[in-house]
């Protein structure tokens, strides 16, 4: 089923009044002749801007597509979009906040039932995580603790367990990248493609040089594109008048 065209059509109906968008408020759109469940508009619209429009997430490959990896699916704007364009493969969604997973694993039985939903944090051991919820696409690790604690389920387990290669690790995880994967060095030859939005948004959050130079060290070739800084975040600023903030995010498609 192409639903493409739908969402393309309902992309552009919300564009109109992006002001009207709301915020942390749960509803649906229609979608071909089901409901799409959200929880909040404004960072479902972009996310289907991005992932339908750009195709952010599309990638080629010879032979059918056999395993992806979903971590920080979210409401399954990119499950659907992986479903729909991968149907051979084997999809594996990821979200920690128990209450978007509902929405998720909710989404996923009505447009995409094969996608395996898991109400877990992908993360670097599996004895749970203390988790900041938002209410939005932006719920991330809790650095100080006070969060509730989430289930965790570590990505280095998931991917050793794959037999055959993951054809691609998509990772959305509001800064839980850098740890990850240096935790799946170990294991990362058995990844074809990795797509990350990398979120530099903390003081204390390392640098993207060792992110790279680990990616470069296990075979992979990178480019990095849709840089922008992230001044929602706070930060310190910067010497240079078009960069108002320290905090930033871009993507990073990786391959073999």
């Amino acid at each position: 089923m192409d639903i493409r065209p739908a969402i393309l059509a309902l992309v552009e109906t919300l564009s109109r009044d992006r002001e009207a968008l709301t915020r942390h408020i749960p509803g649906t759109v229609d979608i071909l002749d089901g409901a799409f469940h959200y929880v909040d508009q404004h960072s479902l619209f972009y996310q289907l801007l991005q992932i339908f429009r750009a195709r952010i997430y599309a990638f080629r490959g010879a032979g059918p597509m056999r395993v992806i990896i979903d971590a920080g699916a979210n409401v399954g704007s990119a499950s659907l979009f992986f479903a729909s364009n991968y149907p051979e493969a084997s999809i594996k969604a990821f979200e920690a906040d128990p209450t978007i997973a509902a929405v998720l694993a909710r989404n996923m039985a009505t447009f995409a039932p094969s996608v395996q939903v898991h109400n877990q944090a992908l993360w670097i051991h599996d004895q749970g995580i203390h988790f900041k919820t938002s209410g939005d696409d932006s719920g991330c690790a809790d650095e100080g603790g006070n969060g509730p604690l989430m289930p965790s389920r570590r990505l280095r387990d998931v991917i050793a367990a794959v037999d055959g290669p993951v054809d691609l690790l998509k990772l959305d995880v509001e800064g839980a990248e850098f740890a990850l994967i240096e935790d799946c060095r170990p294991v990362l030859a058995k990844v074809s493609r990795l797509i990350v939005e990398v979120h530099q948004l903390h003081a204390n959050a390392p640098g993207i040089g060792r992110l790279l130079t680990t990616l470069e060290e296990v075979g992979f070739r990178y480019v990095l594109n849709r840089a922008e800084p992230a001044p929602w975040m706070g930060g310190a600023g910067t010497p240079f008048p078009a960069v108002s903030s320290d905090r930033y995010l871009f993507m990073l498609h990786a391959w073999r």
